[in-house]
């Protein structure tokens, strides 16, 4: 036998560990008999929304697959806190047993069925495959050596935003569009979906005999405990709903902007250190927060751009700011922004 026959020929195409490169197009991904297996594990009843009796090896099982899937998706990055919390010691009979309180143990249930859907949303669409499990391989480097590549200009898009109280804005400054809406029908559906989550979270706490059911390990002495809700004062919930306004006008301008966005490296500079924060790490102790980073992973994932946040002051963030406070119309005259149709 020949070097080449143990060693592999010299091709553009090859599957190293599991994975599929390309080294014409510069892209790894998923084959397709690693995306049929992985359908058929996030379909498994084990992660089915009301399942309290799924087994400890069926959650260790996925959260396994999904480092693995992180290699082409790296926006799920996020949600794997929450497989991470179903990790806790098994019962007797191998049941999975998060840590904490019944508070928390319930509130970990939620966020790990809901993560699975949001999986489950993401494979199902097998005429996508090759475009959501496609991953440019340059994507496993630092935003910086990114963007050090020659291959990479042309590509960035510069964008910021800013919201009040009253209202929230977004703009796209590489393609010279922007929008600026009122925020409270924001506000209000977002109280509507608080509250629709808290209804959901008592709910689950109330039916099940959380002391009887889930035996395992209590928390420890100064474990983390931020899947469980913390009581905030008016002025904290302000800067929150502020902080998720400006998310939601992140969320938007991607979902207005997807199209034009793919294969973009889209680079958003805001003054909120919360939702900075956020694009970063893409996890939240708020709920809201975490539903709207998996948007937007979603639509990065099906649309191939990726969203980064960068911090500048408020002096910096002129525009966005007068958006958000002064005549929208002469704003946009001003800077040479044209309206952004909100109809998407």
């Amino acid at each position: 036998m020949c070097i080449r026959d143990r060693e592999g020929r010299l091709e553009t195409h090859k599957i190293a560990w599991g994975l599929a490169y390309d080294t014409e197009s510069e892209t790894r991904e998923l084959p397709k008999v690693k995306l049929e297996k992985a359908t058929h594990l996030l379909h498994d009843e084990a992660y089915d929304y009301g399942n309290l009796y799924s087994t400890l090896r069926s959650w260790q099982e996925l959260r396994g697959n999904q480092e693995f899937w992180t290699n082409v998706l790296p926006s799920i990055t996020g949600v794997l806190r929450y497989t991470n919390k179903m990790l806790g010691l098994a019962d007797e009979s191998g049941r999975a047993v998060p840590k904490g309180t019944p508070q928390t143990k319930a509130r970990t249930y939620l966020r790990a069925w809901n993560a699975v859907e949001m999986q489950r949303v993401l494979i199902d669409n097998t005429n996508e495959w090759a475009v959501k499990f496609t991953h440019p391989m340059v994507n496993g480097l630092e935003l910086r050596e990114v963007l050090a590549l020659p291959s990479s200009r042309g590509k960035v898009v510069w964008t910021s935003g800013d919201a009040t109280l009253d209202r929230v804005a977004a703009i796209d400054w590489t393609a010279k569009v922007a929008y600026s809406c009122s925020a409270q029908p924001i506000f209000e559906r977002l109280r509507s979906l608080q509250s629709e989550a808290d209804e959901e979270f008592n709910h689950l706490l109330e039916r099940v005999e959380w002391d009887q059911l889930c035996t395992g390990k209590p928390a420890e002495p100064g474990e983390d405990r931020s899947l469980d809700p913390s009581p905030l004062t008016l002025e904290e919930e302000d800067r929150l709903i502020v902080a998720l306004t400006e998310l939601i006008a992140v969320v938007l301008l991607a979902a207005l902007r997807r199209e034009d966005w793919r294969g973009k490296i889209v680079l958003y500079a805001g003054d909120n250190k919360n939702v900075i924060s956020w694009l970063d790490k893409r996890q939240a102790g708020n709920d809201l927060a975490c539903f709207f980073l998996s948007l937007l992973s979603a639509l990065e994932v099906t649309y191939g751009f990726r969203v980064y946040g960068l911090f500048w002051r408020t002096y910096h963030n002129v525009t966005a700011d007068a958006l958000t406070r002064v005549d929208v119309e002469g704003v946009l005259q001003a800077e040479g922004l044209e309206s952004l149709s909100m109809k998407g």
